[in-house]
């Protein structure tokens, strides 16, 4: 009766040990295509990622040439305001000569 129950015992676990594998390879095969579908997502994220890294170069491109071309307009303002103020300095300097000798010229 031992060697009947101790065969018994063998021949469950073994059943169980088979649908243990059975469940496994049904896990494996859900794994497996899981893996596929994160591989391809992953390979169209990369793909993306690498559209986006050189559309951001072209921006930067882009922005560092309003950055130059702004740069340049400003130097252009300053420049043309201190020509300005130059100018302007020099007509108040004439007007004062002139006021100089205007009243000069009215004075007994």
């Amino acid at each position: 009766m031992a060697t009947a129950m101790g065969g018994d015992v063998v021949m469950k676990l073994l059943q169980e040990f088979r649908e243990m594998q059975d469940e496994a390879r049904v896990q494996y095969a859900r794994t497996d295509r899981a893996i596929e579908r994160v591989t391809q997502q992953t390979q169209v994220l990369a793909e993306h990622v690498e559209q986006l890294a050189t559309e951001l170069f072209a921006l930067t491109v882009e922005v560092n040439g309003i950055k130059r071309v702004h740069g340049k307009m400003f130097e252009q303002v300053g420049r043309t305001l201190n020509q300005l103020a130059e100018a302007q300095a020099s007509d108040r300097q004439r007007i004062d000569t002139l006021e100089l000798h205007v009243d000069r010229a009215g004075k007994p």
